[in-house]
């Protein structure tokens, strides 16, 4: 597998980035689930250099791609015919799941921590 990283926006100061934008992102607080504004340290890789935001396209965005060819995700298939797809980031990882529609992140635990429709996500600026 191609190493994949972590995403980071932030300036070369080392300062945070800003996160402005819609809510669109469902993160699990002690609460409960919280509707926030999209994170790409969360749910964003590198690979070959490129910030890569939803695995499903190019790196360009232009093209639907499988993640399992493109990304060198891997892939499970439970015995109930659900297909996962999942790729290794940093120190946790990443999963798609209801046919394609949902990007979860899971943390080293394998321990839901974030996930969005994977229609919601924003291309990167």
């Amino acid at each position: 597998m191609a190493k994949t990283t972590p995403s980071t926006t932030a300036d070369q100061a080392g300062d945070e980035p800003e996160v402005s934008g819609p809510k669109v992102m469902w993160k699990l607080e002690k609460n409960g689930p919280v509707l926030c504004e999209y994170d790409p340290k969360l749910l964003s890789f590198l690979y070959d250099g490129d910030e890569i935001r939803d695995p499903t396209l190019s790196p360009c965005g232009r093209f639907s791609v499988d993640p399992v060819v493109a990304y060198e995700f891997g892939e499970i298939t439970d015995s109930l015919g659900q297909t996962t797809k999942f790729g290794e980031v940093g120190d946790g990882v990443l999963t798609i799941t209801h046919d394609g529609q949902i990007l979860n992140r899971l943390n080293a635990d394998r321990r839901l921590v974030c996930w969005i429709l994977i229609k919601d996500v924003p291309f990167a600026e």
